[in-house]
């Protein structure tokens, strides 16, 4: 399936539900609105706002247009993970434990030399 044609049908798709749920949250943020404490009136008017913003622009017009001209550089970590080249990709055999090195090693199945940067990060936070 080409970009374009997922794009509209993805938009086909998930046109109702997102509907549905931002009617149902602005109407839910508005009641916050007429309350008489100012701080649930800010609250209220700035969620619903930006759940409007957040339906009606970002998801109907900022998103479909950004992933027209992004192309097929859309689907370029999807077709990474699917072939097993991603960096931490976990495959059926990277999950035994080895028993050596940290415990993000170990849930890895790997020693602490074949973590990446911010595994070897996470490691670290772990340990202290």
């Amino acid at each position: 399936m080409r970009t374009g044609d997922a794009v509209a049908e993805g938009i086909k798709s998930t046109a109702g539900v997102v509907t549905s749920a931002a009617v149902v949250m602005v109407a839910v943020f508005s009641i916050f609105a007429i309350l008489s404490e100012i701080t649930f009136k800010q609250l209220g008017g700035g969620l619903a706002a930006a759940e409007l913003i957040d339906a009606t622009i970002v998801r109907g017009v900022l998103l479909p247009s950004t992933m027209k001209l992004l192309g097929e550089w859309n689907w370029y970590l999807r077709g990474r993970l699917a072939t097993g080249e991603a960096d931490g990709a976990l495959s059926p055999s990277a999950t035994r434990h080895s028993g050596t090195g940290s415990a993000t090693a170990r849930a890895y199945g790997r020693g602490e030399a074949d973590l990446g940067r911010n595994e070897r990060l996470l490691a670290g936070a772990l340990r202290r």
